[in-house]
């Protein structure tokens, strides 16, 4: 990171000479790169007329400069360009993550007996949860099936119509709550 502190509001060649004249003493050891950007920050300043010295005299800056457009043959006969920085698109490895289906049934057999009674209960709110939700998007029109019959025969009839009848208390506000906690059971 550059350490000078250049004041930029200084416009003019002269403001800029006197001010580096005072501010370049503090510094022994200049860098390379800093030495430039005083350079430039000198070179920039405007004459009396408020055109800019480096303009005056052609100079071209990565600013002022515009970027030419170089043709495929251009870049493939660059001998900075190594042939191993070339690939197609069609070759492009896609590393995509797979992911373990959980299984509740493995985990039934594989838990401990002390938790199978916190997974019981956990997913018992998993589905309740998730019957709220399906209930309350196939009333908006957001879900056009019904719920899954698997998640359907956890329940009684009884447990279906209150939790229907709780669908009915909800709005959008309180459906994307639902939502996040959903997605918070599911994580535990």
């Amino acid at each position: 990171m550059n350490r000078l502190k250049l004041d930029f509001s200084l416009e003019t060649a002269q403001q800029r000479k006197d001010f580096i004249d005072s501010y370049i003493v503090q510094f022994t050891d200049l860098t390379q790169s800093e030495a430039a950007t005083i350079a430039d920050y000198l070179l920039w300043g405007k004459d009396e007329d408020g055109v800019a010295i480096g303009a005056g005299c052609g100079l071209e800056t990565r600013w002022t400069k515009p970027k030419e457009a170089e043709s495929l043959d251009a870049v493939l006969e660059n001998p900075a360009l190594s042939n191993t920085q070339l690939y197609s698109l069609n070759d492009a490895v896609v590393l995509k993550k797979s992911r373990d289906v959980f299984s509740r049934s493995e985990a039934r057999k594989e838990a401990p007996e002390f938790l199978k009674k916190t997974f019981e209960t956990l997913w018992r709110q998993i589905d309740e949860t998730e019957l709220e939700i399906n209930f309350y998007e196939e009333r908006i029109g957001k879900r056009k099936n019904p719920p899954r019959d698997e998640l359907l025969k956890r329940f009684t009839d009884e447990e279906i119509e209150s939790i229907y009848k709780k669908s009915q208390q909800l709005n959008q506000y309180k459906n994307l709550k639902l939502r996040h906690r959903l997605r918070e059971l599911r994580t535990e």
